[in-house]
């Protein structure tokens, strides 16, 4: 990492672990494994200049949300609410396409008909990991097949999420716009700025009421589209104003 830095400059230190202390100054981009990320390090990382992703693989198991087929779909959502929530800037994955040898470690695994994934010693790595997209077809062909692979319901879940980060996002870019017009709006619509940002207020607290740590978060898919379409409305709320 020394020797990057002193011949690349520019060039971003990514390492899959989490912040100690030995290695401080040597990162600059943090991807702590789920089970591994602590809140109040990474946090001061961050606030030392450092950027933090996260990443889920073959670990960690429940009750952390990983991609595994055998999760409930909200796990695969909900990550993106807590990324909101810790201030996570990236997510990390290792394969969509990792679908490799079956058990008997001789043949090709057809993952439409054998979920597990396996290492490359044959241990296994758990339903689901390393694939989000299935081959166009469920079983070989004998001629060549030109087609797009077949999405998971859980790919479909990230994009979901990854949608729902960007929501809270957008949202923010209002309060900031708003924030910037109150100083010099008349009364009139500086009480509807007001309005708004409570509003909007109201709405950037979702993340901390769907998941209060990575471990403890809501199952219930109602609870979360109420989040969802609170911050949608809060977004249009401020969008209605100043414009």
């Amino acid at each position: 990492m020394k020797l990057l830095a002193e011949n690349c400059p520019g060039l971003t230190r990514l390492l899959t672990e989490q912040p100690e202390p030995p290695l401080y100054g040597y990162v600059d981009l943090w991807v702590p494994v789920l089970g591994n990320f602590k809140p109040a390090g990474c946090a001061a990382r961050q606030k030392a200049g450092d950027d933090v992703w996260w990443y889920v693989c073959c670990g960690p198991r429940a009750p952390y949300p990983n991609n595994f087929i055998d999760h409930p779909a909200i796990n695969h959502r909900i990550r993106f609410w807590m990324a909101d929530k810790y201030n996570i800037q990236g997510s990390l994955y290792w394969s969509t396409t990792y679908h490799g040898l079956s058990a008997d470690r001789e043949t090709g695994r057809n993952p439409w008909t054998e979920a597990m994934s396996y290492s490359g010693t044959g241990g296994t790595w758990g339903n689901g990991d390393g694939f989000l997209l299935y081959p166009a077809c469920r079983f070989p062909m004998s001629r060549p097949v030109i087609a797009p692979p077949v999405v998971s319901l859980r790919f479909e879940m990230l994009r979901e999420g990854i949608e729902d980060f960007e929501y809270l996002w957008t949202l923010k870019q209002e309060v900031s716009r708003l924030e910037k017009l109150r100083g010099a709006a008349d009364g009139t619509t500086r009480a509807a700025i007001d309005a708004a940002l409570k509003q909007a207020g109201t709405a950037l607290g979702a993340p901390d009421r769907l998941a209060q740590s990575p471990t403890v978060y809501t199952q219930d898919v109602l609870t979360l589209m109420a989040e969802r379409q609170r911050v949608a409305e809060a977004i249009e709320a401020c969008r209605a104003v100043g414009r």
